[in-house]
């Protein structure tokens, strides 16, 4: 069953944003109106209602990516930088990372692999250039490493999920918008 709740306590209806599940509930952060507005709200949906969180993300932000840590935290990376969401006491704060990071990019895709690891790949930078290129950031140490695999093609706007501790499967995406 689809179930796609609305009515005066929902958030607004928005593109490019993330949505995950953190154990008992799913967070909504971001997006986009369509139009001009970019959101940085985040949202709970928790037990068939949702709630506007008292944080804020770090910006208006769209385009960005994110998945869950086995703590329940959420991280999401963005054109500009990455933050962590953590449901345990409702924050989001900016995550100084090292390596060398991604190239600035929205519409990537992003996945969890192993324990405390996170996969980005493809994406499109906001001159609309593709990439095909991957990284792993290390999420106990804030490590970003360049993945050496040969990948797609480039692309944005795909989907990726873990298959295991070291593989991701990565599907659709367009090699121009």
């Amino acid at each position: 069953r689809l179930v796609a709740p609305a009515g005066a306590d929902a958030p607004p209806p928005r593109l490019c944003a993330t949505l995950a599940h953190t154990g008992d509930a799913l967070v909504l952060m971001g997006g986009w109106d369509g139009a001009d507005g970019f959101f940085d709200d985040v949202w709970t949906f928790r037990e068939g209602a949702w709630a506007r969180e008292a944080a804020t993300l770090p910006g208006p932000r769209s385009r960005h990516a994110a998945c869950t840590l086995p703590d329940g935290r959420v991280v999401a990376v963005t054109h500009r930088e990455v933050f962590v969401y953590d449901p345990s006491d409702g924050s989001v704060t900016t995550q100084p990372t090292t390596g060398p990071p991604p190239s600035a990019r929205g519409l990537h895709a992003m996945a969890r692999v192993g324990a405390h690891s996170v996969v980005v790949t493809c994406g499109a930078a906001q001159s609309g250039e593709m990439t095909g290129d991957a990284y792993v950031l290390d999420c106990d140490t804030w490590e970003w490493r360049a993945l050496s695999a040969t990948g797609p093609e480039p692309r944005a706007a795909g989907a990726a999920a873990p298959l295991d501790d070291n593989r991701v499967l990565l599907v659709g995406g367009a090699a121009r918008l």
